[in-house]
């Protein structure tokens, strides 16, 4: 979890004397720093932004509310994936037994039990200064660095905004990469031989 306040204080200083014109109320850093939250969220299939939840269905066919879900990765009851298909295939199926509906906030299944449905949540808001960010601490100086970019595109400083958003990118492309890439130490050392003989 990210602490608001310092990166308001940080965009603050950052825009400077923007501020005595009233280019950047407290409305709109909250805009920014939520745009900035939806960049990252966005710019990759991070772990964290996915999560699961389970649906008991106890009527075959019937409709099933549940939490809003963008993309769906998978969806298991017991040891068995069923495909997932959109409202538009769904309805097109004339007996789907191992398939199943998941689209928007419906969850359609052929059989009765208990599913479960990995799927990628939406980005958070906040609507305060005192609110806290749900993101992984490692992401608070890019939503910094995002927020000033989009104060900056807010008032039409364009090439300021493109330079910001190279660093990010740059940024997040470093973060994904310690995330994805082996650790050092379970790599071959240089000149070390790998044979154990």
């Amino acid at each position: 979890m990210i602490t608001t306040q310092p990166i308001v204080d940080s965009i603050k200083k950052e825009l400077g004397s923007l501020f005595s014109t009233q280019a950047h109320n407290d409305d709109n850093i909250v805009r920014y720093i939520n745009s900035a939250v939806n960049y990252i969220w966005n710019y990759k299939d991070w772990s964290f932004t996915k999560t699961t939840q389970t649906v008991n269905v106890t009527v075959p066919m019937a409709t099933n509310t549940i939490d809003f879900v963008t993309p769906v990765y998978s969806v298991r009851i017991g040891t068995l994936y069923p495909e997932i298909l959109d409202m538009k295939n769904w309805f097109k199926t004339p007996n789907p037994i191992n398939q199943v509906a998941c689209y928007e906030d419906v969850f359609i299944a052929p059989l009765t039990g208990s599913y479960e449905i990995l799927y990628r949540t939406v980005a958070p808001r906040i609507t305060s200064f005192t609110d806290l960010i749900n993101l992984p601490e490692r992401f608070t100086d890019v939503v910094r660095i995002l927020a000033v970019m989009y104060g900056y595109k807010d008032i039409k400083q364009y090439e300021k905004s493109s330079a910001i958003l190279g660093e990010a990118n740059a940024y997040l492309d470093k973060v994904a990469d310690r995330l994805t890439v082996n650790a050092p130490s379970q790599l071959a050392r240089l000149g070390e031989s790998t044979n154990w003989y």
